[in-house]
This record gives structure tokens, C-alpha cells and sequence, in this order.
């Protein structure tokens, strides 16, 4: 099951658990043996026990120590869910900075404010999910990242992949998608859902073409659905804002993303977080 969740968490968990594996696996008799130069060479079981026990200690070390450490993709604003103001709240150093709302002074609404659709709203932010299985007792952690990006009057969507902490580059200009808003009625009354034509691009020419539904369940979470037809995205987005928290969790978990806010992804040593 794919589960939004702290990759952090995850990795750290997949570090110690493979060190515990080995340590176990191999640590099964009071002698070891080894064959160094053609010679059997026989080590104490006590001895190998504090090596694999120091290298446990270095993997939570790593886990826990801030140091070293370089941020993974991050979101440039909290988005507003409010249709009535476009700017969210910046995100700088992994700190809301609390803004003014542009539309809305004192939370005084006018009558002749301008409405915001949510695709709009969407610009400059960066959403995850992370997926974790266990292959041959190895856990493996997949993470993917959705970019929105305002280009001119294009929306654009990357979608970059980290695999065991490891971020792969992006494909940039030579695969990416474009969003196209075709239906903002599912919920007029907030505007934080709509049916999306999403046109994938590769190497300059179009590759494929969907229809997706996006969901802006609160500021920090969004679900992204597909389906064969607008309608049947519509239908299902208008089912998906009468359900409740639990329910969402339970039917829909597989496509809901949350905001990615806090640097968390151990890279390279001794490099400082931009």
C-alpha cells in the first residue's frame, strides 16, 4: 500500500533494519572463519559482534545528525485555499512567514473580489508520497515529488523520483506535462477542486493525454485522481469532498500527496542546505 509519509523516517529505518539483517545473519556461531592470502584465519564471534555493532551506531549517527545533510525538493509556498487569495504563504528555511492577503483585508471578504481557481493557486509548489515494500527482507523506499510551475499562461507538472534516498535528475525539458483546467464546477463553493486535460510531452512532442482531478483537501494535502473521461473525473471528485477524513484515507490513500516542507534527504557529507 502506498502511504504518504516522513522519508526520513523511512530511511533511517531502512539503513538500521538491513544492518540488523546482516548482523544476525552473519553472527550465528561463537567462531567465524575467513580465508585471507590462502590462509583460513580464524576471527572471534565477540570481535566481529563490536564491528557490526559500531556500524549500527554510525547508521543512526547519520540518521540523526542534521549535519551533512541537503534538502530535498521543497515547496515554495503553503497554498492558499482560500479562492479569494492567490498568494499562499512563502515557505523560507523550512519557516511560514505569515502574509496579507491581497483580497481579503481582516478577514472582511469584498463582494466584488476576484475568485481564484485552484490550478492558479497551485504555482510554485511542490507536493510527495512515498511508497515503502520489502523485497528478499530488503525494505525499499520510493518517493515521488510533483513540481507546479507557472510558465507564461502554462501550468506546468514535473514529477521527479527518489529511490532508497537517492534522487534521480530530472528529465527537464525532455519529458514533462502541461495542465489545462476544463472544469472548476465540482465545488464552486470553495474552487479547491477541478477536472485537468494533462498532456504529457516528450523530447517536443506530445506523448500522451489524460484526464486527472486535483483536490485540495487543506493547505498541506491534495489528492490527484484519473479516470477515462472528464465526467467520470467530475463524478468521482464530487463523490471524493462529501467523504470524510477516514474515508478519504481508506479509499483514496494511493493518491493522496502531502506538501513537502522540511529538508530531509541524507546526500552528501558536509554540504550545507541552500
Amino acid at each position: 500500500m502506498r502511504t504518504a509519509c516522513n522519508p526520513l523516517k523511512i530511511m533511517c529505518r531502512y539503513y538500521l533494519q538491513n544492518t540488523l539483517i546482516i548482523f544476525y545473519s552473519v553472527i550465528d556461531k561463537d567462531e567465524l572463519y575467513c580465508n585471507l592470502s590462502n590462509n583460513k584465519k580464524k576471527l572471534n564471534g565477540d570481535f566481529m559482534k563490536n564491528i557490526l555493532a559500531m556500524i549500527l551506531i554510525i547508521g543512526i549517527i547519520s540518521c540523526t545528525d542534521e549535519k551533512g545533510t541537503t534538502t530535498k525538493p521543497i515547496s515554495g509556498q503553503i497554498p492558499s485555499d482560500n479562492k479569494l487569495v492567490l498568494e499562499g504563504t512563502p515557505i523560507t528555511n523550512n519557516v511560514s512567514i505569515a502574509t496579507v492577503p491581497t483580497s481579503a483585508v481582516d478577514g472582511i471578504e469584498t463582494t466584488d473580489a476576484i475568485e481564484y481557481n485552484l490550478l492558479d493557486r497551485l504555482y510554485d509548489t511542490v507536493w510527495f508520497q512515498s511508497e515503502e515494500d520489502i523485497d528478499d527482507g530488503v525494505v525499499e523506499v520510493e518517493t515521488e515529488f510533483l513540481f507546479f510551475k507557472k510558465i507564461g499562461s502554462t501550468v506546468r507538472l514535473d514529477e521527479v523520483e527518489m529511490e532508497n534516498g537517492i534522487i534521480d535528475p530530472p528529465d527537464g525539458d525532455n519529458e514533462y506535462s502541461e495542465l489545462t483546467e476544463i472544469d472548476n464546477t465540482v465545488d464552486t463553493a470553495t474552487l479547491n477542486a477541478f477536472v485537468a486535460k494533462n498532456i504529457e510531452f516528450e523530447n517536443g512532442h506530445i506523448d500522451d493525454a489524460e484526464y486527472e482531478g486535483y483536490y485540495l483537501k487543506d493547505n498541506r494535502t491534495l489528492y490527484v485522481i484519473d479516470d477515462d473521461t472528464a465526467q467520470q473525473v467530475k463524478t468521482k471528485l464530487q463523490a471524493m469532498i462529501q467523504l470524510t477524513d477516514a474515508q478519504l484515507e481508506l479509499h483514496y490513500n494511493d493518491d493522496r500527496y502531502l506538501l513537502s516542507e522540511k529538508p530531509v534527504v541524507d546526500v552528501v557529507p558536509n554540504t550545507p542546505a541552500p
